[in-house]
């Protein structure tokens, strides 16, 4: 299989991937939201920003990838 190919491959797959991941940033964010600002103050709000911030930097990585494999 040819760089390009590999390449075009990984592209779309992770064009795919993104908007599902983004759906799951959306839907952890509506539920921080939701919340008390007591309770996002508070360790559970504390750990599901933490996954909010960690599926954003996914989300950042992908963006990245997709940038490079566009090259």
């Amino acid at each position: 299989m040819s760089t390009k190919t590999v390449s075009k491959s990984a592209r779309t797959i992770l064009d795919e991937a993104s908007p599902r991941i983004e759906e799951a940033r959306d839907e952890l964010q509506a539920e921080y939201d939701e919340m008390s600002e007591k309770q996002q103050e508070g360790e559970k709000g504390e750990a599901l920003q933490a996954k909010i911030d960690a599926v954003q930097a996914v989300l950042d990585e992908i963006d990245s990838a997709i940038a490079a494999l566009s090259d």
